[in-house]
């Protein structure tokens, strides 16, 4: 059977019903038209207009021992991420990001892009990590080194031997995935540290030489896709 129907200007409704049969709909003279499949079992099947649908793996780094690890600009786009159970890695996270975990990680480097809500760093030894985030919190970690942006103030909770001190890094885009994240380069609160355990964690701030003796990057050196030149733009 075929059923129809014109809805509005230019709009046609029809649908035919059936085994293998199709239903198609477009809206409005100007409006968006999209294809659907009703199969056999009577379910719908997305059309052209369906969104792509993300592979977990492609937001995560698990497992990995003294490799380098690197996602482009562009290719998290605001996801959450993960990274967990890597040692003697070089991390490199250069996409804004909803997000992020890192957990488990032994003797790594790690920089992790622009982050538009809160960054957890948990149970990971002898890490030198940049951060950029508006809220980071770190939890039984022991000898790490964090050179952080945070838009509030950082929580360090059960964490022996961590320093911190400003965030230092830079690469093209950086500067519009702050913006993407909605971060703001004059409001970084990285020394207004919280210790929720004083009697049980130990933290201090760098000096500056500390600072300047980063061990995170430079990217040009690691990754492919980065220029020397591009780096410093």
């Amino acid at each position: 059977s075929i059923a129809s129907q014109s809805v509005g200007s230019g709009s046609i409704a029809s649908q035919s019903v059936g085994s293998g049969s199709i239903a198609s709909q477009s809206v409005g003279s100007s409006g968006i038209s999209g294809t659907k499949q009703i199969n056999s079992m009577g379910g719908v099947n997305d059309g052209p207009f369906a969104k792509k649908r993300l592979d977990p793996k492609d937001f995560q780094f698990s497992k990995q021992s003294g490799q380098v690890l690197s996602k482009q600009p562009g290719t998290i786009s605001g996801q959450q991420f993960t990274i967990d159970d890597c040692q003697d890695c070089d991390i490199f996270v250069c996409d804004y990001t909803a997000t992020v975990s890192a957990d488990n990680c032994t003797n790594c480097r790690i920089f992790i892009g622009p982050c538009e809500s809160s960054v957890f760093l948990r149970n990971c030894k002898g890490c030198d990590v940049v951060i950029a985030c508006q809220q980071f919190r770190v939890r039984d970690c022991t000898d790490c080194n964090v050179w952080l942006y945070s838009q509030t103030e950082p929580v360090v909770e059960e964490t022996k031997n961590f320093k911190v001190g400003c965030f230092r890094f830079t690469y093209f885009s950086l500067r519009s995935q702050f913006s993407s994240a909605g971060l703001s380069v004059w409001e970084n609160r990285w020394s207004e540290v919280f210790n929720f355990t004083p009697n049980s964690g130990t933290f201090e701030l760098m000096s500056a030489d500390e600072e300047a003796a980063c061990k995170v990057g430079p990217l040009s050196k690691y990754c492919d896709w980065v220029t020397s030149e591009e780096e410093a733009q």
